[in-house]
């Protein structure tokens, strides 16, 4: 390689990590919120506790892995592509039904609460009122614990709960901007599901980019995240099982091997006990996960709604201030010697004041 050749490469690698990074940069907040939390990492999940569930068999079986897990790069490969195939399969799973198992578990202690403290409600008044706050309406008589109730009960994107979080908070501006604009949108009653109206708030609010699309797209892969972890875990539960169900299989037919002329060889018993009491430990510690996961889903997921409906408020509010400045300043090209005078009288009251925060008095202005 001549000096030149030398010299263009080794100005050639630096451009090229440079530029790696950047890009690696600038798509990061699109790569770590959407793909990340809520493709790679549950599909990462199945990945390792199928490839243990696996290689465990194998081990048992006194099968060669050394030279599979020697190529390192093959397998990392592989287990990435896998990853990310089986977490875009796990993200066709709803998350509205972990949200109603998390919702139901709330419900289930709110009652026992109740119950136990001797606390009465009338469960036709809450519907009735869940039923008015859905259409989006206003109620004044609120029964005792309906909040309690309301936030366990509503379905996703939680409309009659916004409504009445808003009412409770004093957030009127935000409540009225939404009924004034989308009310049969976000509020159909039973007609409709809102969720149309949800997806077209988060596409608003990725077209305008920024910080408002930051926060929506790291809630919304929290979300994810959550939803394909417990599935991944139910999963991997199952093929946790079927790995015990082959390991006994296979200790039965080593005992029942030389009746039938056939020499099997499986590993040591130290080895079979530590795989078969490790694997029921990791059953019951993914299911233990998934609880935990199931219990808090709904705070999650409330709080991406919210998240949503306020980033499209703020966004809405900041391009109806956009529209009129570009207007007054298209009035300002139009109509030039309007906008000079005013410009004057701003600067006379200004002086006004300024004179008289300085203790002098102004002459009179003829």
């Amino acid at each position: 390689m001549t000096s030149a050749e030398k010299r263009c490469s080794a100005s050639f690698e630096p451009c090229c990590f440079d530029l790696f990074r950047r890009t690696l940069w600038s798509n990061s907040s699109h790569l770590g919120r959407r793909d990340i939390f809520g493709i790679i990492l549950p599909g990462t999940i199945l990945v390792f506790i199928g490839a243990y569930a696996l290689f465990g068999v194998l081990v048992l079986l006194q099968l060669p892995v050394k030279d599979l897990i020697g190529q390192q790069f093959l397998l990392s490969a592989v287990l990435f592509v896998a990853a990310y195939l089986l977490g875009s399969l796990l993200r066709t799973f709803a998350a509205d039904d972990v949200d109603s198992q998390s919702g139901e578990r709330f419900q289930e202690v709110w009652r026992k609460e109740c119950e136990a403290k001797n606390i009465s409600y009338s469960m036709p008044e809450f519907e009735w009122c869940m039923a008015e706050l859905a259409k989006g309406n206003d109620v004044s008589d609120i029964p005792d614990e309906f909040d309690d109730w309301l936030w366990r009960v509503d379905k996703f994107p939680y409309p009659a709960w916004q409504n009445r979080k808003w009412q409770a908070h004093g957030l009127r501006e935000v409540l009225d901007f939404f009924r004034d604009n989308y009310r049969s949108s976000m509020w159909s009653g039973n007609k409709a599901s809102p969720k149309s109206f949800f997806n077209y708030c988060k596409l608003a609010i990725a077209e305008s980019g920024g910080a408002l699309a930051d926060e929506v797209n790291t809630a919304e892969g929290l979300t994810r995240f959550s939803a394909g972890t417990v599935a991944a875990f139910r999963l991997s539960t199952w093929l946790l099982f079927a790995a015990l169900v082959t390991q006994v299989l296979l200790v039965a037919a080593w005992i029942l091997a030389p009746r039938w002329g056939i020499e099997l060889i499986l590993a040591g018993w130290k080895l079979q006990g530590f795989f078969f009491v490790f694997t029921i430990a990791l059953i019951f510690t993914v299911q233990w996960i998934c609880r935990l996961i199931v219990k808090g889903f709904r705070h999650v997921r409330q709080k991406e709604a919210g998240i949503v409906y306020h980033a499209f408020y703020l966004h809405s509010v900041r391009q109806a201030d956009e529209t009129a400045r570009r207007e007054r300043a298209s009035n300002a090209r139009e109509n030039p010697r309007s906008v000079s005078e005013e410009s004057v009288r701003r600067l006379t009251r200004f002086l006004l004041r300024r004179s008289v925060n300085c203790g002098i008095r102004p002459k009179k202005l003829t």
